[in-house]
């Protein structure tokens, strides 16, 4: 097999299949990009409708969605887009409604393709980044109570949906001395923008209707006043929606947002440290595109910097899905039961502990490395002991590698090449080598070859 086209599978999936290192076969990456990119979405509201509208099954439908979605692309980019624009079920405003932030997350696999631009306003229309962000029901100062709008959307709007803190070169690297992209003064304003909204069809200020529609103006509660944001002046009574939409235009057309978004999706997909001229040569795509998510994508993983090995550490949610897709996990309930990820490995979907995701984008060594400390590690490694040897719902199937375990070399190559694509050091090999020529039990042989092709410590770079 051909590491190359395993890694990239790595790259724009869930992990690589058998199934689907064959059909990349067939095509060229070009055309297996275009392929993915026009299947259907796979939602996952109505995919957990039959399941009962709680948590356990919101994360059950995104495993099973993960692992055996054909539209693996759109699937894997909506992971990445929820690290960015993020929400959290984990925050007790959104944990009561799981059938909500599965809607979000749709909204995400339905976008991932699409207009950056178009995709912002609906996560920023959206009821649950409304609670989550607290701008639904924000209403205009009042001068006789004191109070103001709430500036908690307006700042990560532009703090981490758009702009970024400081102001950045094509490349992605910061300018010197650093100037800051946006003032208090700034995000003082952009708050009243987001003055006005509550949820579809309520038919007063404080009615609860819809959980998933966008929210809709009321104008009386909207602040009708000219504002000044970034220089731009936003003139009186223009309404709430002119408000947000020239809000949202003047924030994606700032030189800041294609260096600050391209460089997290590359480290979302490719390259935990990207270099510079990787980020221009994205950066270049999204300006010429208008911020189109799907040449963006294809820019990403096209590039040649994508294709190097060693330059992704993984996330240990990514390495469970590559294990699960590698050997043809299976349900044995058919829900793919597996509820609380974040006991092992820190991560969850939708459940971030803060709007700042599961590790910040500018940490060293490397993003990920934020959650890798050593009780995760641990965490993470005797949860693959019982993924292999005590599992429960979602299953490893491992039948089909005991014809290779008469030869330790055979099997440790394969699981080289269906766990690690290829990246296994020569002293890792000689050390698991070592260990199977002395297991004589052939389950057991590929039980171990699993559990330590997977534990080694360069397993989490990829």
């Amino acid at each position: 097999m051909d590491p190359r086209a395993l890694r990239f599978l790595a790259n724009c999936t869930f992990g690589p299949t058998l199934a689907e290192y064959q059909r990349l076969q067939t095509m060229d990456i070009a055309a297996w990009l275009t392929w993915q990119m026009q299947l259907p979405p796979s939602l996952h509201r109505s995919a957990m409708q039959a399941l009962g509208n709680d948590q356990r099954h919101r994360q059950a439908t995104w495993w099973r969605l993960s692992l055996t979605a054909p539209d693996q692309l759109r699937q894997r980019v909506a992971w990445a887009l929820s690290q960015i624009l993020v929400i959290s079920d984990a925050q007790e405003n959104l944990h009561g409604d799981p059938y909500g932030c599965a809607h979000f997350y749709d909204v995400l696999v339905a976008n991932a393709f699409g207009s950056y631009r178009d995709l912002l306003l609906a996560v920023a229309l959206h009821p649950m980044m409304g609670r989550y962000l607290s701008h639904l029901r924000n209403a205009r100062a009042n001068t006789t109570t004191g109070t103001r709008p709430d500036e908690n959307f307006a700042r990560e709007l532009m703090q981490l949906f758009t702009i970024g803190n400081w102001r950045l070169h094509p490349t992605g690297t910061q300018y010197l001395p650093l100037t800051p992209t946006y003032t208090q003064q700034d995000i003082t304003e952009m708050a009243r923008v987001w003055t006005g909204w509550n949820y579809a069809g309520a038919l007063s200020w404080w009615d609860y209707t819809a959980n998933h529609s966008p929210m809709q103006p009321n104008e009386a509660f909207h602040d009708q006043g000219s504002k000044l944001i970034l220089g731009r002046t936003f003139v009186a009574n223009q309404g709430a929606r002119r408000d947000i939409e020239q809000a949202i235009d003047l924030l994606v057309r700032h030189a800041n947002c294609a260096p600050f978004l391209s460089r997290q999706l590359i480290q979302r997909l490719t390259v935990s440290r990207p270099s510079g001229n990787y980020v221009r040569r994205v950066v270049d795509v999204w300006t010429a595109s208008n911020g189109n998510l799907g040449q963006v994508i294809t820019a990403i993983l096209l590039d040649p910097e994508a294709q190097a090995s060693g330059t992704k550490m993984r996330e240990p949610i990514l390495m469970q899905t590559a294990l699960w897709r590698a050997l043809g996990s299976t349900s044995v309930s058919g829900e793919y039961r597996y509820y609380y990820p974040e006991h092992a490995f820190r991560q969850a979907p939708l459940r971030s502990p803060t709007v700042f995701n599961f590790y910040r984008p500018e940490s060293l060594p490397a993003p990920e490395a934020e959650l890798l400390d050593h009780a995760t590690l641990l965490n993470v490694v005797n949860h693959w002991y019982k993924c292999v040897y005590e599992p429960e719902d979602i299953r490893t199937q491992q039948a089909w590698l005991l014809p290779l375990a008469g030869s330790p070399e055979v099997l440790v190559e394969a699981m080289n090449l269906a766990l690690r694509h290829g990246s296994m050091l020569a002293e890792e090999r000689t050390v698991i080598l070592a260990h199977l020529r002395q297991v004589q039990d052939p389950a057991v042989r590929v039980g171990d070859a699993i559990w330590l092709t997977l534990s080694s410590p360069h397993a989490v770079v990829g």
